[in-house]
């Protein structure tokens, strides 16, 4: 008989409200994951407040004091999803001590994520047996991806390639950066480059273009005048309405509402609606 790995005790696909304050508490003995998939405000988590937009996620270890405040909802509500867990294999417990902060997320680990979560929902056959080898191999990703984010390897042998063009992209994500460009900086064929690029830094070359991108529109948001299509042009982006999409996407609100609320300085608080979907042996809250 294998031994157990995981086991998913709660499901909930969540909208807080503006006013809302999950007063901090702690779960001496299970995990949870809080998903963000819209909206903003800051996390606390054992005793330290992290900033939170739509792409973020939360692991909450047993026994460490979280909750949530000062929300600001970009469509009435801020939205995640969350999961309460138990583990019950030590390597896997001793690999996530090393997630203890705020990670981000890319498309494939929502995907794959809300994938796990959905089939938990459907109780298909054999979802019992299948479920904790799933759920497991999704943690080790997520704490591979972590621990290179915090962490990075020297920039030597099979890592020098993604940091060559890392710096590529810092240098030219004003231009058109195609892989055609990056294989004239790494003579690799297309695929080979997009594999390196992702086991050097635990991201797509896509997803790197556009975080430095946004990035840069957020400083011409904050220190400048410009309209934001002159700002999307100026990062990169030959579309406007690509960009704000981009934008939303990464930080969880469009250019326009960022820079008001930048300058506005307000502070969003209402109160929580959020609906259990269904549960497995579930804990007390």
């Amino acid at each position: 008989m294998n031994q157990q790995i995981v086991n998913i005790y709660w499901l909930a696909e969540t909208a807080y409200y503006e006013d809302t304050v999950i007063i901090p508490h702690r779960h001496p003995d299970y995990f949870q994951i809080y998903y963000i998939l819209d909206g903003r405000g800051r996390f606390l988590l054992d005793g330290n407040y992290h900033s939170f937009v739509g792409g973020m996620f939360f692991l909450v270890h047993p026994g460490e004091v979280h909750g949530i405040d000062r929300l600001k909802p970009v469509s009435g509500s801020v939205e995640l999803l969350e999961m309460k867990f138990g583990v019950f294999d030590t390597e896997l417990v001793e690999t996530l001590a090393a997630v203890n902060g705020p990670c981000y997320g890319t498309d494939e680990l929502l995907q794959d994520f809300r994938r796990i979560f959905d089939e938990a929902l459907r109780k298909d056959f054999y979802y019992e047996e299948r479920l904790p080898h799933l759920f497991a191999a999704w943690l080790y990703r997520v704490a591979y991806t972590f621990k290179n984010a915090m962490h990075p390897k020297d920039e030597t042998q099979e890592n020098a390639p993604a940091a060559r063009i890392k710096k590529y992209i810092d240098e030219h994500y004003r231009e058109n950066v195609t892989l055609e460009k990056l294989s004239e900086v790494e003579p690799y064929s297309k695929n080979y480059l997009c594999h390196l690029f992702r086991k050097g830094t635990g991201m797509t070359i896509n997803d790197y273009v556009n975080q430095v991108r946004i990035s840069k529109a957020k400083e011409l948001l904050n220190n400048s005048k410009m309209d934001v299509e002159e700002i999307g042009l100026e990062c990169g982006f030959s579309r406007v309405h690509y960009f704000i999409n981009v934008f939303k996407k990464i930080v969880g609100i469009p250019p326009g509402v960022y820079r008001r609320s930048e300058i506005n300085g307000r502070q969003y608080l209402k109160g929580p609606a959020s609906v259990v979907i269904t549960g497995m042996d579930r804990p007390a809250p």
